[in-house]
């Protein structure tokens, strides 16, 4: 083997363990990558505030609702206004 020879074989095996070495590095890098952002997208799904519900009939503000730890027994609505008692059973006009 000449020396020409001998440094080609040289310089071809570096140049794979080079290779070998910084692709071994990225693929490290892009599993930890991959393992913090699936982390970080598991998270912040299961871990929503509580939602919150209001209601309106469309001409009104909206007005928050509580959470009941039981169901409403009473005869009397919760979300009653004094209009519903006064009118009765008047069919309402929705605005346009």
């Amino acid at each position: 083997m000449g020396r020409v020879t001998w440094r080609a074989t040289i310089a071809s095996k570096r140049f794979y363990v080079l290779l070998y070495r910084k692709l071994g590095t990225i693929l490290v890098a892009s599993l930890i990558f991959n393992f913090v952002l699936s982390f970080v997208a598991t998270r912040l799904y299961f871990d929503r505030p509580e939602p919150r519900y209001y209601s309106t009939n469309g001409a009104t503000p909206p007005v928050g609702l509580s959470v009941m730890t039981a169901p409403n027994e009473s005869s009397v609505p919760l979300l009653a206004s004094d209009q519903d008692k006064a009118e009765g059973d008047v069919k309402k006009v929705v605005p346009e």
